[in-house]
């Protein structure tokens, strides 16, 4: 008899551990379990079949979503609920190349293990659970590539080891290094959207949504966050087809490209010049192969604007006509004090003057629908990682926008209008915040360095962002009015984006739901 028998409850698996697969099966033939409903983030799983040297030598024997059983049927993967992946493995019946088996789970798109809440992995026999492992990614930082499990062949017996290795890299490069001859297309999502030459003359009910903050916050680049975020939901199986004109789809591609080579130097510059010309950015949402019927219209205004006495009522314009507004927040201006303990959020957030005129339009019927505001800190890495550092981070903003909310809070007939939030991004993900330099004119330069081990782009949270602005204007907007189906996809894929944990994410003022 068995150890699991006699214990007559699952064995519960550690880190490190490592026993004779019959002590915990009693056969050959098990499920593995892999249960990521609980996870936060969107995950994928792979099962890799090796040879005796660790290689990939045949392309059959990796299972994942594309590729779902073996030629002998000796792995095969099922899905029988949301989120959670079931392998059934049949060891006797494996090829007898194969020598070893891993278990990996990969995060998909721009997130890291270290955002995942819960995993739960079981051995199953006759549905009967046998042996269980828990783990969450609190040990993780910027990692995307987990070797949870090892099955491996000791002699005639088979064994299991219990890893939990993460790996900073993504799945195609775990491949490569294993010799896979998988070409990284046949593994890649290819996000589906379409390219039109213009699109401002198709009538569609429209969102708009503005950026608000000084010059050089980085607003363009929080808007490229965004769109290159949301791509991910466009590619998992929601239904979704977003249409771009070529300029919007020129200039926030272009960005993108500028922060993803950011990260390839060791140090990052903080101080951004920000853009002289205003730019609108479209984007159109729908069902595939269907006209869209949501168009999405961004305001990226330039922050010089704010002081320029002839542009702000343009500014003020923009306000008037958007129903979400996006205070976006230099955090390291925000955060970081100089040698004499002075403060550069006036000199480059310039609450001061956004308050101004944030109060002017408000004055002017800002509030006579009901508007969602979100102040983003950006390029928040270095603080919001932590629990403890966030709340930093929103003490500091209360603190230095308190004027606007206490108007917001006391206002006769506005209070009631308003919905605001703290909602942090990490434009880049893999730099934290390492020194403040003065150089020419006393100017502030905000010095980031990459993270020892990682070559990524890794943003965070920007697609949250839009979801929180998708959900404010599906509910709050009168002039909005989609399909049903239109409406499931988006649901469903707010309820994927929703369950993650958006560290940093207050509530100021209001309620974000309905």
């Amino acid at each position: 008899m068995q150890l699991n028998t006699l214990m007559n409850t699952p064995i519960k698996l550690v880190t490190g551990q490592r026993c004779n697969i019959l002590n915990l099966t009693e056969s050959s033939h098990f499920q593995c379990v892999v249960d990521l409903s609980q996870a936060g983030l969107p995950l994928d799983v792979f099962l890799f079949g090796l040879d005796g040297d660790g290689n990939l030598a045949d392309e059959q024997y990796l299972i994942y979503y594309n590729q779902t059983r073996s030629p002998d049927n000796s792995l095969v993967l099922n899905y029988p609920q949301e989120g959670i992946s079931c392998f059934d493995i049949h060891l006797d019946a494996l090829a007898t190349w194969i020598e070893k088996l891993l278990l990996v789970v990969t995060v998909e798109g721009a997130g890291t293990l270290g955002q995942i809440r819960s995993a739960t992995l079981r051995l199953e026999v006759h549905e009967q659970v046998t042996a269980l492992f828990e783990w969450s990614g609190d040990s993780c930082r910027t990692e995307q590539v987990i070797v949870f499990l090892q099955f491996y062949k000791r002699g005639q017996c088979w064994r299991l080891a219990v890893s939990a290795e993460a790996q900073v890299g993504q799945i195609s490069d775990f491949i490569e290094a294993r010799g896979g001859v998988i070409e990284r297309q046949s593994i890649a999502i290819e996000p589906p959207f379409i390219l039109a030459e213009d699109t401002s003359c198709w009538p569609l009910p429209a969102g708009n949504i503005t950026l608000l903050g000084g010059r050089g916050v980085g607003k363009t680049s929080l808007l490229a966050t965004l769109y290159g975020q949301f791509e991910y939901y466009l590619a998992q199986g929601f239904n979704l087809q977003l249409t771009l004109d070529q300029r919007t789809h020129h200039l926030l591609t272009d960005k993108l490209g500028q922060l993803q080579s950011a990260v390839e130097d060791e140090i990052v510059q903080g101080i951004l010049t920000g853009d002289t010309d205003r730019k609108s950015y479209h984007l159109l949402l729908g069902l595939p192969l269907k006209q869209p019927e949501l168009r999405l219209i961004l305001q990226d205004y330039p922050g010089g604007w704010l002081k320029q006495v002839e542009r702000i009522p343009e500014v003020i314009h923009f306000l008037q006509n958007s129903s979400v507004i996006l205070w976006v927040v230099d955090t390291a201006a925000l955060m970081v004090r100089g040698s004499k303990q002075e403060s550069y959020s006036t000199l480059i957030n310039q609450p001061l003057n956004v308050k101004n005129i944030f109060v002017h339009a408000l004055s002017n019927h800002l509030a006579h629908d009901k508007k969602l505001v979100l102040f983003v800190p950006v390029k928040s890495e270095s603080w919001t990682d932590e629990i403890q550092g966030a709340a930093e981070v929103c003490k500091q903003i209360e603190q230095d926008y308190a004027p606007i909310l206490n108007l917001i809070r006391t206002a006769d007939g506005y209070g009631k209008r308003f919905t605001v939030a703290i909602a942090p991004v990490h434009t880049l993900g893999g730099v934290r915040f390492d020194r403040l330099e003065t150089r020419e004119n006393s100017q502030p330069y905000f010095i980031y360095k990459r993270l020892n081990g990682v070559h990524s782009y890794a943003p965070r949270y920007g697609d949250m962002l839009l979801m929180y602005c998708l959900y404010h204007i599906m509910h709050f907007c009168p002039d909005v009015s989609v399909s049903t189906s239109l409406k499931e996809s988006l649901k469903n894929a707010m309820k994927t984006c929703f369950k993650q944990q958006h560290t940093g994410f207050k509530i100021l003022h209001g309620r974000l739901d309905h």
